[in-house]
């Protein structure tokens, strides 16, 4: 199973994204659709990297994208400051860029949780299933103590 590489225009830079598939081709959008596709989003400060072994075991019978958020690995910085809504924002726009209209399933690592959360919350209809890995759960107290 390959892993493709590729970059999508967005409205403030470049995504850049890795993608598997059974019927995926590099030249064309052609994707097989048993299931919804799945989307890896990687932990801050890491980038799809973190994915790339898991891709294709991922991909034997679905569609699976693992986007560099922005300003990680080969993503273009976001025009304002890091946030997670930032990052839900831009992930649907990242979706609708690539043609990916339907509901997707989301695999979350660590930052990655939160954005999972984030675009489901933006777009419920268009989420099936979150799969949360070390998502990070703190108390008011540690956030606060974070924060100083």
């Amino acid at each position: 199973m390959d892993v493709y590489r590729g970059y999508t225009r967005l409205t403030n830079g470049q995504a850049h994204w890795r993608r598997a598939n059974p019927a995926f081709d590099s030249a064309t959008t052609v994707r097989g659709r048993d299931k919804r596709p799945l989307i890896c989003l990687h932990m801050v400060p890491k980038s799809s990297r973190s994915f790339a072994t898991l891709l294709p075991l991922l991909a034997k019978d679905r569609e699976v994208l693992a986007p560099d958020l922005p300003g990680h690995g080969a993503s273009d910085p976001p025009a304002g400051s890091h946030s997670v809504p930032g990052y839900a924002r831009w992930l649907w726009e990242l979706m609708d860029a690539l043609g990916i209209a339907g509901s997707v399933d989301m695999l979350g690592y660590h930052t990655g949780s939160m954005v999972a959360v984030a675009a489901a919350s933006l777009q419920p209809s268009r989420v099936g299933r979150i799969i949360n890995i070390s998502a990070p759960a703190f108390s008011s107290e540690e956030l606060a103590h974070f924060r100083d």
